[in-house]
């Protein structure tokens, strides 16, 4: 299949705006993800700041972390008190597992009590991720896998660093509400990379006819001058090579069509030329036989001196075809004007 040049010119277009198209999609949805990760970190953060007055209440209160070290599962009260909790969240230990029933759980509402109102949704659970250590950096209470470069927030009294929380980064989205919003964002962004990768190939498909609109132009031109047409002229409105080419085609044309003009102008000089030393030689000879002029001396000189003026005139016409070959020698010499 042969392809014009317009068209692989579009299908490179079309590759090159496919494959950057695609490459940033690519690193975009990847920059938002872990973009995404760290603003729940940071959001995370931001909610044990209110933790850690709590827990520095109560160490202070029980005089260390004995009282956790004892009970771990009361970690979770200081880190999101019972009345900020979701029902989700109450029901699970510092370890992220499900808590066994209790007899002091939360009977159901009376049937005639109009229901609560919804709770606003809180962020991803905390304690699986969560580790309290003490000042030596010893284990209090959560989760004992929260690896050590994980986020650190220390826990002051009194200017005294008395602990400090760990917090494990979130390793990947989990939570319906965060999938659902990722799963968004991608379908928006593949929409919009639909939407500008039609863009990019009706443009390039544009440009593609545009930049080769000079080669179309100067095909044609080029035909015409092989037909014998040195009028053809090309519009040179731009600026670059292809601009340039233009204004040499035009130059060349306008070259052929003055040598075209010179030629026929040269061809009737030398008719012309031709013609006058012919008619006196056609016109003495016919004198001549006719026996209006006498067969003498003087009669052959001005025969001779005809045939000469013809000699030179075709010695000139050889000068001329060397000249137009490009092989006519020049020999120098010094001339005195004077």
């Amino acid at each position: 299949m042969r392809l014009h040049l317009w068209q692989r010119l579009f299908l490179a277009f079309a590759v090159l705006s496919g494959v950057a198209l695609f490459g940033f999609a690519a690193w975009q949805q990847q920059s938002f993800r872990r973009g995404f990760l760290g603003y729940l970190d940071e959001v995370a953060l931001q909610r044990l700041a209110s933790a850690n007055a709590r827990l520095a209440a109560a160490y202070s209160e029980h005089g260390g972390w004995d009282f956790l070290r004892s009970d771990p599962a009361r970690l979770g009260d200081f880190i999101e008190p019972p009345a900020l909790q979701t029902p989700d969240a109450r029901a699970r230990d510092e370890e992220g597992r499900p808590r066994p029933p209790s007899d002091d759980r939360e009977r159901p509402p009376h049937r005639d009590r109009p229901p609560p109102p919804p709770r606003p949704r809180e962020p991803p659970d905390l304690m699986p991720r969560l580790l309290l250590l003490d000042a030596a950096g010893e284990r209090v209470a959560g989760n004992p896998h929260v690896p050590a470069d994980g986020a650190v927030l220390p826990i002051t009294l009194e200017g005294r660093r008395i602990g400090s929380l760990r917090l494990a980064p979130i390793p990947q989205l989990s939570d319906a509400t965060d999938l659902a919003f990722v799963q968004s964002q991608i379908r928006s962004a593949v929409a919009a990379g639909v939407a500008i990768l039609v863009g990019a190939l009706l443009l390039a498909f544009a440009l593609a006819r545009w930049l080769l609109a000079p080669v179309r132009a100067l095909a044609a031109g080029a035909r015409a001058l092989s037909a014998g047409d040195f009028a053809q002229r090309i519009a040179a409105t731009r600026n670059d090579e292809l601009g340039a080419l233009s204004r040499d085609f035009n130059y060349l044309a306008a070259t052929l069509e003055q040598h075209q003009q010179a030629r026929r102008q040269w061809g009737a000089d030398i008719a012309h030329e031709l013609r006058t030393p012919l008619s006196i030689l056609r016109g003495e000879i016919q004198a001549l036989q006719d026996g209006v002029r006498a067969l003498t001396p003087q009669a052959l000189d001005s025969l001779q001196t005809e045939c000469e003026r013809l000699g030179h005139l075709i010695e000139d016409l050889y000068q001329l075809s060397l000249a137009d070959a490009g092989v006519l020698d020049y020999h120098f010499e010094p001339l005195d004007l004077a």
